[in-house]
């Protein structure tokens, strides 16, 4: 541990980062199945690179993971497969935001699915996007704003209906390196 404190923050980050992208966060929870079925997810990450084509057009792709600096952008795809062969049912996928960056919540993959998110990591879950009551107003109600993006610390999807055999559900978002 001494020697990446020695190499500087970036190196450190780097390396927050990298067990954050191949520890594999994501759970399949709560899932009851008939007959044999499994959930299983994978989590698949790439970098979010900005580049100007020749007519001056912002173009944006995605690549593999190279070198994070602050500001870099990390797309998050979770695949949650239904690897038996029996339907799933009531399952949720959880993943924690990576330690080291930003929720971009204009990201969070909803496609008409429920989500709840965690501020005060996993001990409580509220839908998504969270409200938090920030004073009062004038007549002494509470004022509530969106939870600022970088107090979030889980998402999780409930996916709605069975998983049949081999169907395979996808939720994304994005986070920004910190």
């Amino acid at each position: 541990m001494s020697r990446v404190k020695s190499r500087g923050p970036r190196y450190a980050l780097a390396l927050v980062v990298l067990c954050s992208l191949f520890g594999g966060p994501a759970l399949a929870q709560e899932a009851s199945s008939d007959s044999a079925g499994t959930m299983q997810v994978e989590v698949s990450v790439l970098q979010e690179v900005v580049r100007i084509d020749e007519s001056g057009r912002e173009i944006v792709e995605h690549k593999p993971v190279g070198l994070v600096t602050p500001g870099t952008i990390l797309a998050y795809t979770l695949h949650a497969t239904n690897t038996g062969d029996g339907a799933v049912f009531d399952a949720r996928i959880e993943d924690p935001i990576p330690h080291g960056t930003i929720l971009l919540p204009d990201s969070v993959d909803v496609d008409d699915l429920t989500i709840t998110a965690s501020i005060d990591g996993g001990e409580s879950w509220k839908s998504f996007p969270v409200f938090v009551a920030t004073g009062k107003d004038a007549a002494g109600q509470p004022v509530y704003q969106q939870a600022p993006a970088d107090s979030y610390t889980h998402l999780r999807w409930f996916l709605d209906g069975p998983l049949p055999p081999g169907a395979t559900k996808e939720v994304s978002f994005k986070v920004q390196v910190r």
